[in-house]
């Protein structure tokens, strides 16, 4: 019997569409944050947190959920990628690299 594993993109795509319907109300209020954002602004994942929590907004039920916002957020043209890293500044994210997007007009 052949079983099939599924690819890395495939589980990826799992994974942000189940923290999407897990935690909806979240990516609402991270969505609403993005679009409060001035347009043609560079930004990173982290910046879109600070805003995020700076106007009251919920903590999501799952870290990775911040991950499913953003890329959620980048497929509906809300953000677009640049070439760009930033190093992350919370102590938690250990130094990664950090893409840089910027707000459409």
């Amino acid at each position: 019997m052949l079983t099939f594993k599924p690819t890395g993109d495939q589980l990826r795509d799992q994974g942000i569409k189940a923290r999407t319907e897990n935690d909806a109300a979240f990516m609402v209020a991270v969505r609403n944050t993005i679009e409060t954002m001035p347009s043609l602004l560079h930004v990173t994942s982290e910046d879109i947190r600070h805003a995020h929590f700076k106007r009251g907004g919920i903590p999501p039920n799952h870290y990775n959920s911040w991950g499913a916002a953003v890329r959620t957020a980048t497929r509906h043209g809300l953000l677009e990628p640049t070439e760009s890293y930033r190093k992350a500044n919370r102590s938690s994210a250990h130094s990664r690299a950090l893409r840089v997007y910027v707000l459409p007009e």
